[in-house]
Protein backbone atom coordinates (compact mmCIF):
# COMPACT_ATOMS: atom_id res chain seq x y z
CA UNK A 1 0.00 0.00 0.00
CA UNK A 2 2.94 2.47 1.11
CA UNK A 3 4.51 1.84 -2.31
CA UNK A 4 1.53 2.59 -4.33
CA UNK A 5 0.44 6.08 -2.33
CA UNK A 6 4.20 7.20 -2.72
CA UNK A 7 3.29 6.49 -6.67
CA UNK A 8 0.01 8.11 -7.12
CA UNK A 9 1.74 11.56 -4.69
CA UNK A 10 4.58 11.71 -7.88
CA UNK A 11 1.81 11.39 -10.30
CA UNK A 12 -0.64 14.18 -8.21
CA UNK A 13 2.74 15.93 -8.09
CA UNK A 14 2.85 16.02 -11.23
CA UNK A 15 -0.75 16.57 -12.36
CA UNK A 16 -0.81 19.46 -10.07
CA UNK A 17 2.22 20.96 -12.22
CA UNK A 18 0.64 20.67 -15.03
CA UNK A 19 -3.30 22.26 -13.70
CA UNK A 20 -1.97 24.14 -11.32
CA UNK A 21 -4.89 23.96 -8.95
CA UNK A 22 -7.26 21.19 -8.45
CA UNK A 23 -9.86 19.16 -5.97
CA UNK A 24 -8.79 15.54 -4.98
CA UNK A 25 -11.71 14.40 -6.50
CA UNK A 26 -10.37 16.22 -9.93
CA UNK A 27 -6.82 14.39 -9.57
CA UNK A 28 -8.74 11.13 -8.81
CA UNK A 29 -10.01 11.04 -12.12
CA UNK A 30 -7.56 12.69 -14.48
CA UNK A 31 -5.09 9.89 -13.00
CA UNK A 32 -7.99 7.05 -12.75
CA UNK A 33 -7.09 6.57 -9.33
CA UNK A 34 -9.61 6.04 -6.11
CA UNK A 35 -9.71 9.11 -4.03
CA UNK A 36 -9.12 7.69 -0.86
CA UNK A 37 -5.76 6.56 -2.46
CA UNK A 38 -5.15 10.01 -3.88
CA UNK A 39 -6.34 12.08 -0.47
CA UNK A 40 -3.00 9.79 1.40
CA UNK A 41 -0.86 10.81 -1.21
CA UNK A 42 -2.01 14.68 -0.61
CA UNK A 43 -1.36 14.07 2.82
CA UNK A 44 2.15 12.78 1.84
CA UNK A 45 2.91 15.87 -0.47
CA UNK A 46 1.65 18.16 2.41
CA UNK A 47 3.84 16.86 5.10
CA UNK A 48 6.64 17.37 2.54
CA UNK A 49 5.52 20.83 2.44
CA UNK A 50 4.95 20.72 -1.30
CA UNK A 51 1.09 21.15 -1.99
CA UNK A 52 -0.98 23.53 -0.20
CA UNK A 53 -4.83 23.71 -0.02
CA UNK A 54 -7.39 26.54 -0.21
CA UNK A 55 -11.25 25.95 0.18
CA UNK A 56 -13.24 26.47 -2.65
CA UNK A 57 -17.31 27.27 -2.35
CA UNK A 58 -17.85 23.51 -2.17
CA UNK A 59 -14.24 21.78 -1.88
CA UNK A 60 -10.80 22.02 -0.93
CA UNK A 61 -8.29 22.91 -4.17
CA UNK A 62 -4.98 21.85 -4.18
CA UNK A 63 -1.67 23.42 -5.69
CA UNK A 64 1.62 23.15 -5.72
CA UNK A 65 3.91 25.34 -3.22
CA UNK A 66 5.90 27.93 -5.98
CA UNK A 67 9.38 26.36 -4.82
CA UNK A 68 7.77 22.81 -6.29
CA UNK A 69 6.08 24.81 -9.51
CA UNK A 70 8.94 26.56 -10.15
CA UNK A 71 11.22 23.17 -9.82
CA UNK A 72 8.31 21.46 -12.06
CA UNK A 73 8.32 24.78 -14.81
CA UNK A 74 12.71 23.83 -14.50
CA UNK A 75 12.13 20.29 -16.05
CA UNK A 76 10.06 21.56 -18.69
CA UNK A 77 11.71 24.25 -20.05
CA UNK A 78 14.55 22.02 -20.61
CA UNK A 79 12.78 19.41 -22.24
CA UNK A 80 12.07 18.84 -25.66
CA UNK A 81 9.59 16.27 -24.84
CA UNK A 82 6.91 17.29 -22.45
CA UNK A 83 5.89 13.79 -21.36
CA UNK A 84 5.93 12.07 -18.14
CA UNK A 85 8.66 9.83 -18.79
CA UNK A 86 10.82 12.45 -20.01
CA UNK A 87 10.05 14.36 -16.65
CA UNK A 88 10.60 11.11 -14.56
CA UNK A 89 13.60 10.16 -16.46
CA UNK A 90 15.22 13.91 -15.38
CA UNK A 91 14.18 13.76 -11.62
CA UNK A 92 15.97 10.06 -11.26
CA UNK A 93 18.95 11.99 -13.25
CA UNK A 94 19.04 14.39 -9.90
CA UNK A 95 19.47 11.78 -7.30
Amino acid sequence: MKDKVIEVAGRTWHELGVKGEASSRQIASALNENEAIVNMALGWLAREDKVRYTQGRSEIMFSLVESELNIFREFYKRSDQKSEKSFWRKLLKRF
